[in-house]
């Protein structure tokens, strides 16, 4: 056998050995034993729960994730009342009548903004009294967040927003052609 043999011989080796590392190395990585993402734990369900009650002067202590996530697997809508200052929270707080026409689909907090800056920050709100209408809807890749920024603040626009980020009307339907949202 001569050196141009033996030379064909390990190099086809070579080629073998090669082939066989990457196509064990792929499976070690796809099969989940590489490197790969670190569990979060976000595609664990989430079993959210929402307020006991649908109006408060302070927080729910519920992050921007939750909200969306309950407002799309109950078709609720949050509206986050931010203030900044003693008359700004008197002004939002003449807006707790929303609530009661609305009924069960709607939890309103009236909140300092610097008790809750999660909503805040996802929503890119940086001029106060603000309104956050923060609505959710149930997709193939989990909840999808519907959010409107309310700086304009009157009852009938944030009676507007709720009915835009409500996927159901039901009961709510007379109520939104009543404030003109549709």
């Amino acid at each position: 056998m001569g050196i141009v043999d033996k030379l064909k011989q390990y190099g086809n080796l070579i080629i073998a050995v090669l082939i066989t590392i990457g196509f064990g190395g792929t499976m070690f990585v796809y099969g989940g034993g590489g490197g790969g993402q670190a569990d979060t734990g976000e595609d664990q369900e989430m079993n959210f729960t929402a307020p006991s009650e649908h109006y408060r002067v302070g927080s729910f202590n519920k992050s921007y994730t939750e909200q969306v996530v309950i407002s799309g697997s109950d078709d609720v809508v949050f509206v986050n009342a931010y203030y900044e200052n003693e008359s700004q929270r008197e002004q939002l707080e003449q807006l707790k009548p929303v609530t009661e026409n609305f009924g069960e689909r709607v939890y309103m907090q009236v909140i300092d903004t610097s008790t809750s800056v999660d909503v805040i920050s996802r929503n890119s709100v940086n001029e106060f009294p603000a309104v956050v209408v923060q609505g959710g809807i149930m997709t193939q890749r989990g909840p999808a967040p519907q959010s409107q920024v309310i700086t304009n603040i009157t009852q009938l626009n944030v009676e507007r927003g709720i009915c835009n980020s409500l996927t159901d009307l039901g009961g709510q339907a007379a109520k939104c052609q009543q404030v003109g949202a549709f």
